[in-house]
């Protein structure tokens, strides 16, 4: 019996992590099932691998990721260049300082020479090769427009752009900004109805008694759903000190729609059941996280799902979204992911999609229409962002990138991708990252090296 002292998240995942590899190596056959077996990356299976499997761990030290990652995966290799660099000299004329600096980043890929390893220890299966058939499944992005202003006062799409270009110079000029830059710009247009407190002042409220585009968005295709019989399933991500949630169930009532929120108060245990009985009294609308449901529960009560607000975990995005799509589901599932078109948000979406290319090459998942000509090696989510930004890249045909057509069998959608990560993690990875690229007039200069 293991016994954890969870002084805090990173401290407890390194105890279970251990706990789990000496039961694994006190055990004489071990069966490990997985529904999310892979991260996008190659060291997402490393240290899997080197908990389970001898050989491995006789290859490689535990510390020897990145080598395994330059052997069965991807890595880019980035170099800092100063201006004054001269292309035959690393090193200053007189003082020896280095102009140039090389950094190693493992990214989204994998090498076919990883799936030698897995063959002898692993079986992947679907649903399908079960025997089992599931009701068709739609994912489908809806890309909406802000409010602008009629010439007069700034109205919402306005006041976004004046907010982004306001936090992107100051994260320009304090790159401990940045991270505060991303946040908001994903957070605000969704919560534009009230005051926004921001490094560079405070930015004043909108009309809160009337519908933004998004919520009209919403009210209408929730009512649509109720007409055909169908409930649905309503994912927010701002449910703690910004919650959104009890307006969004505000809205819902006021036309006519039964709506209940779902908070985390309720135990794990319980909360399968606890949504049972408010079904039978006539629930039109679950609203929650989507942390409180990614695992463990199923929801074939609900036949729609709609992600309000993008998660930042392609694992929890994808896990969330198959709640409702389980055995005992007859009817079609659809997921919506309504967005703001021209909004952080719009790219964080299409980032979500570009996660499924490595994992599905592995699983062994039919691609095509699936992917994005860009689904090769990428940043991670929040460095992503801010590259695209620093270097104003045009937004993605989301069009291109999710499946719009039903599919008949588990994991084939594109909500496949890179590991769960914590927000802090991402964020101190984006500004790590992205540090060379905030000082004016010192572009990035990178090599990317693939052994696909």
């Amino acid at each position: 019996m293991f016994t954890f002292a969870k002084d805090n998240l990173h401290n407890f995942r390194h105890t279970t992590g251990y706990a789990f590899a000496t039961l694994a190596s006190a055990c004489p056959r071990t069966l490990c099932l997985t529904g999310t077996l892979f991260g996008g990356m190659a060291t997402s299976l490393f240290y899997l691998l080197h908990r389970l499997d001898g050989r491995v761990r006789a290859e490689f030290a535990w510390n020897e990721g990145q080598r395994f990652a330059s052997l069965y995966g991807v890595l880019e290799w980035l170099i800092k260049s100063s201006e004054a660099e001269r292309e035959d000299d690393e090193y200053g004329v007189y003082s020896g300082r280095r102009r140039r600096f090389t950094r190693v980043v493992e990214r989204p890929g994998i090498s076919p020479a990883l799936v030698p390893r897995l063959l002898d220890s692993t079986v992947f299966l679907t649903l399908e090769d079960l025997g089992f058939e599931l009701p068709p499944y739609q994912e489908q992005p809806v890309v909406l427009n802000m409010i602008q202003g009629n010439g007069g006062e700034p109205d919402q799409a306005e006041v976004y752009q004046r907010l982004s270009q306001s936090l992107l110079q100051a994260a320009r000029e304090d790159r401990s900004l940045m991270s505060e830059y991303l946040q908001t710009t994903l957070a605000w247009p969704n919560a534009p109805w009230r005051d926004e407190e921001t490094s560079i002042g405070t930015i004043p409220a909108l009309d809160a008694d009337r519908l933004y585009p998004k919520e009209r968005w919403l009210v209408d295709k929730c009512l649509e759903e109720k007409a055909l019989g169908r409930r649905v399933l309503l994912f927010v991500r701002q449910t703690s000190t910004r919650d959104i949630q009890p307006r969004l169930s505000d809205l819902l009532d006021q036309v006519g729609l039964r709506s209940v929120v779902l908070r985390s108060s309720v135990p794990t245990h319980r909360r399968e059941a606890w949504v049972r009985r408010r079904v039978r009294n006539g629930l039109d609308v679950l609203i929650c996280n989507p942390r409180l449901v990614q695992t463990g529960l199923d929801l074939v009560d609900f036949a729609t799902s709609i992600f309000y607000e993008i998660e930042y975990s392609v694992y929890l995005v994808q896990q969330a979204s198959r709640r409702t799509w389980r055995l005992g589901q007859t009817e079609a599932v659809k997921v919506y992911f309504p967005i703001y078109a021209g909004a952080m948000e719009h790219r964080a979406v299409a980032h979500v999609g570009r996660k499924v290319a490595a994992a599905q090459l592995l699983y062994g998942d039919d691609i095509a229409g699936a992917l994005v000509q860009e689904a090769g090696a990428d940043y991670g989510f929040l460095e992503s962002l801010a590259r695209e930004v620093i270097d104003n890249t045009e937004l993605p045909d989301l069009g291109q990138i999710f499946v719009n057509q039903s599919r008949q069998y588990e994991g084939a959608g594109w909500l496949t991708g890179r590991g769960d990560l914590e927000l802090e993690d991402e964020v101190s990875q984006a500004l790590d990252a992205v540090a060379m690229d905030l000082a004016p007039g010192q572009p990035l200069s990178g090599e990317q090296l693939s052994l696909f």
